[in-house]
């Protein structure tokens, strides 16, 4: 049968894959339970008999003896055994380095199993990320296809579980953000792994985790793979795979992620989300049963941690998370990732915000609970038991609102606004009794002094106190914020009394940017031509350069079908050492194989994509990309400096920077870079040149820290201190923290706007539906500010007859705009004098009126009929009062404000220094610009264009300049004009 004839499953009909065996289809063998329960060994049935190496007893590999040679390699152990061959640790005789090599079952070797096995090799080979297990070749032993892989010594994350129990969560989260890496190159260049499960995940010598064993792998343009091999057989682990690729269906790169979750839940609970020793029940709850929440095994999960995993789980794929960037994002925050504290400007802004959120949903609750809104403000209901209920039920909601959202997803609204989180000072969620504790605590540090005092004196309450009184209570609340915040240090993580009180802190959640790639803007050679000139078993594509003892080309490894550098070297020349043989780190170029002979002199190494560094240097560059640089080379400069194989020659021509914005440090000069004749003494001073050579030319500049970081002579561990750091800060101001930063800028004119608005609104509302009440408040007024006693006592007698009905009707003060019109302690004084004048002779009567009516001519609190320009020139006024004095002062005193300080941004110049005063001042003026002009033509456009046009032109020219100014790709146009950029602190 050929290989593009279609089969039809003889139960279904449904087409069969080219590589199905002549069977059913993968539906109708789930259906009739075809599967073979016997499980691959007797020690995994007793051990781990859920996690579904269900393969046929007759397909077990059959076992190299141990202390054999096989070809070139001497077997020294068995590292374990899979559905198409076993893997051995061994030593390859001829170059002295220890492989993992992966040797076909004999039971399997059929023409189709041999294709498989090297088309595993192939797709490994094809990606090369530090998060992915390295394969060195491919090749026939005597006959058995074999593939030769790094070898990691750390073994599997099942047999660490097996061995150590359940990791701990943030541990877990890091293990299995470094697999998604891994996972994410591989789709990068459009693979699916398709057997994620904890025995595919290894762990190095460094701790770092890497995905392996890439048998059941497909690229994403394959079609009509089928799920079944040998028959009987299922491909992919039942207990980790996703429903639809039991299910035969077509898949993507949401199907590894299921896997991915289902692999995380075994490492936080030490079980598969469905454990079952029959195959049929166990396929059964995959494909219909719901998986339990990974805190049923263990308690100590954070709840958000356990909603990622079961949404990786979701039996839809469109329910799990859309791709691996995302689910990464979400993982971050439960990483052994140390955030760094929260400064308290940014904690205060974010307290802002929940004030604010809480004020207006407060303002709801309390209408609700009186009745009205009027009666919120009615006078007479403060003192009251109900007031005091009140009080106390918005108080415990107020605790609540912060428990609950601190407690489970770590932070309120303002914090998560600004990227901060609540936590215990071990990292952990603080939970909702410890969250609801501290918000508590802070509520009764702050507010309770107020309760004491007005609880002493009801008076305070109603304005009735004199104003020092008044002011004494206000200021209390400023010296309680300082009581509070009084031990906040740096070194405790800037927590206040509630905070070590409750054993929580506030921290920044961590960002971690992405790694930029580099962009290589060329197209790469081609593959080699047929008749192409060969190098051992490798064709040459081009020649890359000389060096001091040959050449370097770049070749083609027809068998894994990948690129390779290739040292051609002259006679004589000696021997690649064994250490660098052994180098697998990320940070150090892999040697694949080499030879020595008579006729033959060449050593072949992994081809990385991407430029020597000393053709770099000239280009423009961001400080998010030579910083992942610098972290490369000190990581690297770390663990050889450790085992004594740093390189002997440190020069900016050893530094290779790859496609994926990674660094490589070479003990040879780059090939095809130029010669660079200056070398340094010490890692340390390698890492400053390079970065000191580069800052200069960054694109935004650098943030002040970097700079602060590469100057004088830095040590080592001072450099992988701070670069570890410096990857979790910002590198640059986003659009998004601009946006931000004028957001937070306009909340104060805002504000003003708003109330000015409510209070013009009510004022006049007032003026129209009880015009005595704005008569009331010019008498009141006048009584209140007289200094004639016999003039005051004049007009309480023209209130007493007067205004008697309307003081007395409890309807009155019910309108939300009553005590803005008639203050607290003036309807107090409307109040005693309706209640000492009962009864008024004809001549009190008549000099009360006269008194009045001259009191009414005043109209104190009216506002009047306002001209058609008061709505532009109010939030203009607004806006220069709130906003633009402010900024200017704070441009001239301390170079930015408080806005600029709670995110981290500061002004700078080109070459990345701090802006002068003069020059941030200019910036500010050219900042408000727009306002100024606006102000300026704003009465000749409203004479010319009357009041609406006007409005809309100036407020609409404004706004789109502020728009477009601060979407703007790098910087505002306000910036450009000032030569300043916002970088981050």
């Amino acid at each position: 049968m050929s290989e593009n004839t279609i089969r039809p499953c003889p139960k279904c009909g449904a087409e069969l894959g080219p590589d199905a065996p002549e069977s059913l289809c993968p539906k109708c063998l789930m259906d009739n339970a075809a599967w073979s329960q016997t499980l691959a060994s007797p020690d995994e049935a007793q051990t781990i008999p859920y996690l579904g190496s269900y393969t046929p007893s007759s397909t077990v590999p059959e076992l190299l003896p141990q202390d054999t040679d096989f070809g070139r390699y001497r077997i020294l152990h068995l590292l374990g055994r899979g559905g198409m061959g076993s893997v051995y640790e061994a030593e390859d005789l001829e170059s002295g380095r220890r492989v993992a090599l992966k040797v076909l079952s004999h039971k399997l070797d059929s023409e189709d199993a041999r294709k498989r096995f090297i088309r595993e090799g192939r797709l490994a080979a094809s990606i090369n990320h530090p998060n992915s297990v390295y394969v060195f070749g491919t090749e026939e032993i005597e006959g058995t296809p074999t593939i030769s892989m790094e070898i990691v010594p750390g073994g599997t994350l099942q047999e660490k579980v097996v061995r150590e129990g359940p990791m701990q969560a943030p541990k877990a989260v890091d293990a299995i953000l470094q697999i998604v890496a891994g996972l994410e190159a591989a789709q990068a260049i459009g693979i699916l792994h398709r057997d994620v499960k904890p025995s595919n995940c290894f762990v190095d010598e460094l701790g770092a985790a890497k995905i392996g064993d890439f048998g059941l792998s497909i690229t994403t343009d394959t079609r009509g793979d089928s799920h079944l091999t040998v028959r009987g057989s299922l491909l992919g682990t039942p207990a980790f795979s996703s429903p639809e690729q039991l299910r035969g269906d077509e898949i993507n790169a949401r199907s590894d992620m299921y896997s991915v979750g289902a692999t995380l839940f075994y490492l936080l609970t030490g079980h598969a989300p469905f454990e079952e020793g029959n195959m049929v029940k166990l396929l059964s709850r995959v494909l219909e049963e719901t998986p339990v929440d990974p805190r049923t095994h263990q308690k100590s999960i954070p709840s958000g941690l356990a909603r990622i995993v079961l949404r990786c789980l979701a039996k839809t794929p469109t329910d799990r998370f859309k791709s691996y960037a995302e689910l990464e994002r979400a993982l971050q925050p439960y990483s052994t990732v140390a955030p760094s504290p929260a400064t308290l400007a940014l904690r205060f802004a974010a307290y802002f915000v929940d004030t604010v959120v809480i004020g207006v949903a407060s303002l709801f609750l309390q209408a609700l609970a009186w009745g009205s809104f009027g009666e919120v403000f009615n006078q007479a209901n403060f003192g009251t038991a109900k007031y005091y209920l009140i009080a106390l039920a918005l108080n415990v909601l107020t605790a609540l609102y912060f428990g609950v959202l601190e407690g489970t997803r770590g932070a309120a609204i303002g914090k998560m606004l600004l990227r901060l989180r609540v936590v215990r000072r071990d990292g952990g969620v603080a939970g909702v009794p410890r969250a609801f504790l501290r918000a508590s605590f802070l509520l009764l540090l702050l507010s309770g002094p107020y309760w004491l005092m007005t609880g002493l004196h009801p008076d305070m309450m109603t304005n009735q106190a004199s104003p020092w009184t008044s002011m004494a209570v206000g200021g209390m609340s400023v010296i309680m914020l300082g009581v509070v915040f009084c031990m906040a240090r740096r070194r405790n993580g800037y927590a206040g009394l509630h905070g070590l009180a409750t054993g929580t802190r506030v921290v920044r959640a961590p960002a971690p940017e992405k790694r930029p790639r580099l962009s290589l803007g060329e197209t790469a050679p081609g593959d080699p031509l047929e008749g192409a000139e060969r190098i051992g078993p490798y064709h040459v594509i081009e020649v890359m350069g000389p060096s001091d003892v040959g050449r370097w080309v770049l070749a083609y490894d027809t068998r894994l079908l990948r690129r390779i550098w290739v040292h051609a070297v002259a006679p004589g020349t000696p021997s690649i050492s064994i250490v660098q043989r052994g180098l697998n780190r990320p940070g150090r170029l892999r040697w694949i194989t080499g030879r020595r002979s008579e006729g033959e002199n060449w050593d072949a190494f992994e081809a990385p994509t991407g430029r020597p560094l000393t053709e770099l240097l000239d280009a423009e560059r961001s400080w998010n990309s030579l910083r992942f640089w610098l972290l490369d080379l000190v990581n690297e400069f770390a663990a050889s400096e450790g085992e004594g194989t740093t390189p002997p020659v440190l020069a900016f021509d050893r530094v290779w920077i790859t496609e994926d914005g990674r660094a490589k440090l070479l003990d040879f000069p780059a090939p095809g870079a130029s010669p660079v004749p200056e070398q340094y003494d010490s890692p340390a001073a390698l890492v400053a040149a390079i970065g000191n050579a580069t800052i200069e030319k960054l694109t935004p500049p650098a943030p002040l820290h970097a700079r602060a970081m590469l100057t004088g002579t830095p040590k080592l561990e001072t450099l992988f201190s701070q670069l570890h750091q410096s990857v979790r800060r910002p590198a640059s101001i986003s659009r998004l923290r601009r946006i931000g930063i004028t957001l937070a800028v306009s909340a104060f004119p805002l504000l003003g706007v708003a109330m000015g608005v409510l209070i013009i609104t009510m004022t006049q509302g007032l003026q129209r539906s009880q015009p005595e009440l704005m008569e009331l408040s010019s008498v009141t007024h006048l009584i209140q500010f007289t200094e004639s006693d016999q003039e005051r006592e004049d007009l309480r007698r023209f209130v007493a007859h007067r205004y008697s009905a309307l003081v007395t009707n409890p309807d009155t003060w019910k309108h939300p705009g009553a005590a803005l019109v008639v203050d607290p302690h003036r309807q107090r004084i409307a109040r005693e004098a309706v209640a000492q004048y009962e009864s008024l002779t004809p001549d009190e009567i008549s000099a009360a009126e006269a008194a009045g009516q001259a009191a009414l001519k005043i109209k104190f609190g009216q506002i009047p009929e306002l001209p058609p320009i008061a709505p532009l020139v109010l939030v203009m006024t607004c806006w220069i009062t709130y906003s633009a004095i402010p900024s200017l002062l704070m441009a001239l005193l301390f170079r930015r404000g408080l806005v600029m300080m709670s995110f981290g941004a500061t002004v700078a110049t080109k070459e990345g220094k701090p802006a002068g005063r003069l020059r941030v001042l200019w910036r500010c003026l050219l900042a408000w610009s727009p306002f100024t002009l606006g102000a300026v033509l704003a009465f000749p456009l409203f004479s010319l264009l009357g009041p609406i046009p006007t409005t809309v032109i100036v407020i609409g020219t404004i706004l789109v300049l502020t728009i477009y100014s601060n979407t703007r790709r790098d910087r505002t146009l306000h910036d450009r004009l000032a030569g300043t950029w916002l970088i981050p602190k």
